[in-house]
Order: C-alpha cells, then structure tokens, then sequence
C-alpha cells in the first residue's frame, strides 16, 4: 500500500496554520467523499504526534464536524497563548502565575502535565528559573510554589 501524500497534515502553531489546514482538510474530506463521522474519526490521524491526545478528547465531546472544528481552532489559539506566555521584566513571580493560570485554566485538560511545567518554567525569568530549577520540582504545580516561595524570600 502506497502512503497517500496529498493528503493535509498539520504541524503549525498558530491560528493562520490551523485555519489553512483546516481549508485543506475540508477539501481532501470532500475529495474522499467521508461522511460526517468518519471526517471526524479521521482528523487525528492528520495531525502531529503531540497534537493527537487533545483531538482525541475533543472528539469525545463534539459530535457534529462543525464543532469540532471550531473548537480545534479555539483550542490551537489558547493554547499557544499559554505556551507563549512570559514573565514580565518588572512583574513578580505571583503575577505571572497568576497570568498563567488564567490562560491554562481553559485549556489545562488538553496540555499535558510536562508541557504545564516545562512552559511555565520556561518563560519565568532569571533569578526565578534558576533558583526553581536547583530544587529540581518534577510538576507544574510544584515549580509554581517553588517560584512564589522563592519571591517570598
């Protein structure tokens, strides 16, 4: 069996990305002639390794084709807000957890436990990031208060 590479396969990151290769998708579903369940189904297989998980859960949720692509786009949207989130230069640690929370709280069940306190981490500034990393916190949760204790201090 010969691999089908006409077909649309997303990997971007941002609203543009996931709008065109929503348009791209639609097309090749039309050319396929899938009925609205199997379009549904067969979205996943289009997508990045690391994307799956949460169009699997959206899925579950969402059985009309129309919904599930609105809430995909939504989703891609905020969740790369949340990945692109930074501590400010003058902003403490309690107000960029407090940003980030805000963010994450809408998407907190389609990011994975890794992804929260890798991105958190990530965008704290320094001396946060490296005094946070010293203590070696394997969660988000933990790399939060860990943070906030620090700034206590």
């Amino acid at each position: 069996m010969s691999k089908d590479f006409t077909k649309p396969f997303f990997c971007g990151e941002n609203k543009d990305d996931i709008e065109g290769f929503l348009f791209d998708y639609k097309r090749y579903v039309k050319s396929k002639s899938w009925n609205e369940e199997t379009q549904c189904g067969m979205i996943v297989m289009h997508m990045l390794e690391e994307t799956k998980p949460w169009v699997r859960e959206l899925i579950k949720t969402k059985n009309k084709w129309v919904d599930l692509m609105n809430a995909e786009s939504n989703d891609v949207v905020k969740i790369n807000r949340v990945r692109n989130i930074k501590q400010g230069e003058s902003e403490i640690a309690r107000g960029y957890a407090s940003r980030f929370e805000a963010y994450l709280d809408p998407v907190k069940n389609s990011v994975r436990a890794y992804e929260k306190r890798n991105w958190f981490l990530d965008r704290l500034r320094e001396p946060y990031r490296s005094k946070v990393e010293t203590f070696c916190p394997d969660n988000y949760t933990k790399v939060k208060d860990c943070a906030l204790q620090i700034e206590s201090f």
